[in-house]
């Protein structure tokens, strides 16, 4: 299963369709609050936005506390901040 977090309801729409397109279980989230109670339990992979209304590179730190599974974060920018804050890669926004 996949947790996408991402506050951009068109974005997050998009890639719901993209992931269940490739075969995935998807799970969606608009807020950092719900991304970390949903990247509980039987989650391979969450994929993160960092500009969220709460802070992106928080919610990658707390899972990279809990967990050493693979992070995503969706960035336009800021790549290098994204992987210090424990990431697994840092995929560019259009």
């Amino acid at each position: 299963m996949r947790v996408v977090c991402e506050d951009e309801l068109q974005i997050l729409r998009a890639l719901r369709v993209i992931l269940r397109d490739g075969g995935f279980e998807v799970t969606t989230a608009t807020t950092a609050e719900e991304a970390l109670d949903r990247a509980v339990g039987p989650v391979d992979a969450p994929i993160i936005d960092l500009v969220l209304p709460d802070d992106g590179l928080d919610v990658c730190r707390s899972i990279r506390e809990r967990s050493d599974m693979p992070t995503i974060v969706l960035s336009a920018s800021q790549k290098v901040r994204v992987l210090e804050a424990g990431a697994d890669d840092c995929v560019a926004k259009p």
